[in-house]
């Protein structure tokens, strides 16, 4: 059940995440926000142990797309590319906001599969 997660937060979905209060501020078209240094400095914390924490995260390496959702999956993803193309900041927030919800939505179905591993281990014996 360990190969369809990574063992915490990757360092490109880090980046992305450290990243986020420097995209809201060049979203919003202010040069700083009144309380800028108070929220890199909760966001740099909050990845920091993200990254250096044993919380299972989405690994795609191993997704099976199946054959019916390969049409709409493509056609999301250049949806995307086209929204990167023309709403930049606004796109890599609700990425990076979407990877946060991703998280918690990650470690319960990990403990799901862990489970349900377990049985199956113990029904084998």
């Amino acid at each position: 059940y360990w190969k369809h997660f990574f063992i915490g937060v990757p360092a490109p979905g880090g980046a992305l995440l450290v990243l986020l209060p420097v995209l809201v501020s060049l979203s919003l078209g202010t040069e700083s926000l009144p309380c800028a240094p108070i929220l890199g400095t909760v966001s740099l914390l909050v990845c920091g142990l993200l990254l250096a924490c044993r919380i299972p995260t989405v690994c795609a390496k191993h997704l099976h797309i199946p054959r019916r959702m390969l049409l709409p999956i493509i056609l999301m993803v250049i949806l995307y590319a086209g929204m990167l193309v023309s709403q930049l900041w606004e796109t890599l927030i609700v990425t990076a906001c979407c990877y946060y919800l991703s998280i918690p939505l990650c470690g319960f179905i990990f403990l799901r599969m862990k489970r349900r591993y377990e049985r199956d281990r113990i029904k084998a014996q």
